[in-house]
């Protein structure tokens, strides 16, 4: 009885480490996603300022364009 007692209390602490890696590799995996996740919003931000500009300079463009057609 001792012995299985014994190989039983083996098996969990193995289970136990187990588990615990495996948290440690979520919780390493979940930051990394996160990192992305931060750096996409950063670019799409980007794009987007960008974007606005360019569209503020294409409507300039186009007043102009229109203001000489209409001389």
């Amino acid at each position: 009885m001792a012995d299985e007692v014994r190989k039983l209390a083996e098996r969990s602490g193995n289970a136990t480490a187990e588990i615990q890696q495996i948290i440690a590799k979520t919780q390493t995996m979940a930051d990394s996603v996160r990192s992305m996740i931060d750096r996409t919003v950063s670019s799409l931000g980007e794009a987007s300022d960008r974007s606005e500009e360019h569209t503020s300079e294409l409507q300039s463009h186009s007043f102009i364009s229109y203001a000489v057609f209409c001389l």
